[in-house]
């Protein structure tokens, strides 16, 4: 961990929107009607309390804070969601980055719990999607990356998960932009307001989308297979027999030892196992 930096692991909620898929049309970025249903939240709420949180409680180093953003449009549709998230430890809000940028400023001031040395030099804001999950050494990689002005990280292969068909294989990125798991680093400087975020977000050019991460100044790929994606039913953007995903999918895992392994690392054997045994109860 790099001296004076703290590490902010963020799930966002409060856009709400997705990469829409459909009828075989080109990909469209929007907010998805299915996130404004009750069916949605239970489903992701679900996905939270038996991956990503555990995936989160596997990390090999632990010195970050979970935060979650909502939307206030979705309040009577989020309670649950949210409630889960603060109890198991996150730092919850409605004021989106702001909040982030406060807390984080006030930290630099006073000194925070996750900040190793004397007071806050850096902010690294890693992003964590509400249906996917980071394997156990891969805060741990963005750890071991030194932080400077504009920099971010990503990462590009990993592994995919069909939930509702139980199969899972390599994730590659190909064409089309690097996957969601990346990290952001920002300056003290960064944090005083939000014209001086916004002016250092321009500047460095990450208030972008993650497919659109090529073209951030500094940019470093990080090696290794340290994510997995989940597709779905409940999912905004693919399902396993979508066009986007088979494109983006490798090697199929069917070999037993590998595939345990793969499993055993994200946590995917106890979805196997509830899927079972709520199909046996039905």
């Amino acid at each position: 961990m790099a001296e004076g930096a703290a590490y902010a692991v963020c799930i966002h909620f409060d856009s709400a929107s997705g990469m829409v898929y459909e009828q075989g049309q080109n990909l469209d970025w929007r907010r998805a009607k299915t996130v404004c249903r009750p069916e949605w939240w239970a489903h992701r709420l679900r996905l939270l309390r038996q991956l990503v949180f555990p995936a989160l409680a596997r990390q090999t180093w632990q010195h970050f804070d979970v935060w979650c953003f909502f939307d206030k449009r979705d309040a009577d549709l989020s309670a649950a969601t949210r409630k889960f998230c603060a109890d198991a430890g996150a730092h919850c809000t409605d004021a989106g980055p702001a909040a982030l940028r406060q807390h984080y400023r006030k930290a630099g001031a006073l000194g925070a719990r996750q900040v190793a040395g004397n007071g806050l030099k850096w902010l690294v804001v890693v992003h964590q999607d509400s249906d996917d999950m980071y394997g156990p050494g891969a805060l741990q990689a963005f750890a071991e990356q030194q932080p400077r002005e504009g920099q971010a990280w990503h990462f590009d292969q990993g592994y995919v998960f069909g939930l509702d068909c139980g199969r899972l294989a390599l994730f590659n990125a190909n064409k089309g932009g690097p996957p969601p798991f990346h990290a952001m680093c920002y300056t003290t400087n960064s944090l005083v307001d939000g014209n001086s975020w916004q002016a250092y977000r321009s500047k460095w050019r990450l208030a972008v989308f993650h497919h659109e991460l090529l073209s951030v100044p500094r940019l470093a790929k990080v090696p290794g297979r340290h994510f997995c994606v989940t597709v779905h039913g409940g999912n905004t953007t693919t399902s396993w027999t979508n066009p986007h995903t088979k494109h983006h999918t490798g090697r199929e895992l069917t070999e037993q030892d590998e595939r345990h392994a793969v499993a055993q690392a994200f946590g995917l054997a106890g979805w196997k196992q509830e899927r079972q045994e709520q199909s046996h109860g039905s």
